[in-house]
């Protein structure tokens, strides 16, 4: 059986839209406060290293602009000056990949949180 979920966003208007208008409104949506929470309160070891919401937004930010790998989102971090600029980074502060596989093992720690983020747009999408 197939359930028809309601859309985020009127299709038509969000291919209209300016591409990083686009990911702006695809952050904003996603319910990810208590998730980004506990990564950041996770234990330090070492320098501080780069934003969570940063590494968070530029992971979406690859998956939105189709990067298939890290390498991809790392090489739009640098030639897009706008996307770097959501996602808080400068021109010479772009993660690299080890930073990237760093943050994305913390996320799969939070596997739960995660999964209650995606329940929780889903529980959203189904009142609308």
């Amino acid at each position: 059986m197939h359930i028809i979920q309601s859309p985020l966003f009127d299709f038509e208007e969000f291919i209209r839209i300016k591409k990083n208008n686009r990911l702006t409104m695809v952050l904003e949506s996603l319910p990810i406060e208590k998730l980004l929470k506990a990564i950041e309160d996770e234990h330090w070891t070492g320098r501080k290293g780069y934003p969570v919401r940063g590494m968070w937004s530029a992971l979406i930010a690859g998956i939105l602009y189709q990067c298939d790998t890290v390498a991809e989102t790392i090489r739009m971090l640098e030639r897009d000056k706008d996307t770097r600029l959501i996602c808080g980074f400068a021109r010479d502060k772009i993660p690299g990949q080890d930073a990237f596989g760093r943050f994305l093992k913390k996320l799969v720690k939070q596997e739960a949180l995660l999964e209650e983020c995606f329940a929780s747009l889903v529980d959203r999408l189904r009142k609308e």
